[in-house]
């Protein structure tokens, strides 16, 4: 028996429908935002809350006070804790030092924490001067932070990076496309837009960046069981 093509997507599409044919969508990392959702004190509890969620990678905000590391998102905010006490927290999950401050050398701080722990680390920034310093022998990951424009792959070229971290707003498919023709890892930055963030996951975002792990984290894992596709 001969089947057309028109014929055999019809079906194809039609055991999709009925779950014959799993639909699956590979599982990004999970980036606890600032730590996750439990930026709340400076004992660094939200980050071991983050862990337990099913974090793979942890994101602290890195500033310079009175020649220490501070752990701080916005220069204004009263919440802040020391980098070193913050280290004691990460278990064996990779480390995304985002440094904020300009006056931060990345290779003073891979050192830094090298000396304290064995973690990988990720080193993030929009701030192309400091990326630019990191040691190309350092062996951590560049995360360029940035506009998603066209140009902003010729500036991770130069800047060696790793990934292409553009903020989440108005991200075509194609620039995911020529991000990941070009050999670097899209990884949309932070939001609080889970739908969204679902739909670079489903477009094949090598990491995503939330707020609130485990409540991500049960979004995927419906998306994978089936339970609710029209979350996109």
């Amino acid at each position: 028996m001969t089947i057309h093509k028109k014929s055999y997507f019809k079906i194809i599409i039609f055991l999709l429908i009925l779950g014959i044919i799993p639909i699956t969508l590979a599982q990004p990392l999970l980036i606890a935002h600032q730590g996750g959702e439990y930026w709340t004190d400076k004992n660094f509890s939200y980050i071991t809350k983050s862990i337990e969620e099913g974090a793979d990678i942890i994101e602290i905000d890195i500033r310079l006070k009175e020649g220490q590391y501070i752990v701080k998102h916005f220069p204004f905010s009263q919440v802040q804790g020391k980098l070193i006490d913050a280290l004691d927290k990460m278990q064996d999950k990779q480390i995304y030092l985002d440094i904020k401050d300009e006056s931060v050398n990345p290779n003073d701080l891979i050192n830094f924490v090298r000396e304290r722990r064995n973690n990988s680390i990720i080193i993030g920034s929009f701030n192309k001067d400091i990326l630019k310093k990191v040691n190309p022998e350092s062996n951590v990951t560049i995360d360029f932070q940035c506009l998603p424009t066209r140009c902003s792959i010729e500036t991770a070229k130069e800047l060696n990076a790793d990934w292409i971290n553009p903020l989440p707003y108005f991200i075509t498919k194609r620039q995911i496309n020529d991000i990941e023709k070009n050999g670097f890892k899209f990884v949309p930055a932070g939001s609080e837009n889970y739908i969204k963030q679902m739909q670079y996951a489903k477009s094949g975002a090598y990491a995503i960046s939330v707020y609130e792990v485990g409540k991500f984290k049960k979004i995927l894992d419906k998306y994978k069981n089936k339970e609710n596709l029209n979350v996109l």
